[in-house]
């Protein structure tokens, strides 16, 4: 099997690139604001050292060795991540202590109001969704069988260029 990066068990090139992207995220650490806590700044270190084993493993030649590396660094970023929210979050909550009006920017005062910044609702826990009822209406409905009535029109007149006609055959497919 050839990999990319050249010849077979070749992973030369890999292994460069794999060592940059540690550097990177070796740099990123380090640019960390204040605010970061400790173990934003452990799961990091732990994603950059899963990085490094993973440059190792591919100077090596051990390609499944890197590769569970990587998934251990991939893993520690969305913790690092995940805690450096919670870190942020919480520094926020220390300099605003009441949720009250002062300071706050138009950004501020749609958090406030259960929106983000473009008007979706905030979920629990600062996510996207929300508990409210996602079942379509009535008129949802009807605008869905419009469409498929439409794409089934289409998919009819054979005039068409056969690239359209075959993605309409698809799209009824799925449907």
């Amino acid at each position: 099997m050839v990999w990319p990066g050249g010849q077979d068990g070749d992973f030369g090139d890999l292994a460069q690139r794999q060592e940059a992207l540690r550097q990177l995220m070796e740099d990123l650490r380090q640019k960390l604001p204040g605010d970061a806590g400790d173990a934003t700044r452990r799961s990091l270190e732990d994603a950059e050292r899963n990085m490094s084993e993973a440059h190792e493993g591919l100077e090596r030649g051990d390609v499944p060795e890197a590769l569970d590396q990587q998934s251990e660094a991939i893993d520690n970023l969305r913790e690092g991540i995940r805690q450096m929210g919670d870190d942020l979050r919480r520094a926020d909550n220390g300099r605003n202590p009441g949720g009250g009006d002062q300071g706050q920017t138009a950004g501020d005062a749609t958090a406030e109001n259960g929106r983000d910044p473009l008007g979706r609702p905030i979920g629990s826990r600062g996510g996207i969704g929300t508990g409210e009822n996602m079942v379509p209406d009535a008129d949802s409905g009807s605008r869905a069988r419009a469409l498929l009535d439409e794409i089934r029109r289409r998919s009819g007149e054979l005039g068409r260029p056969e690239l359209e006609l075959d993605y309409l055959r698809r799209l009824l497919d799925m449907f």
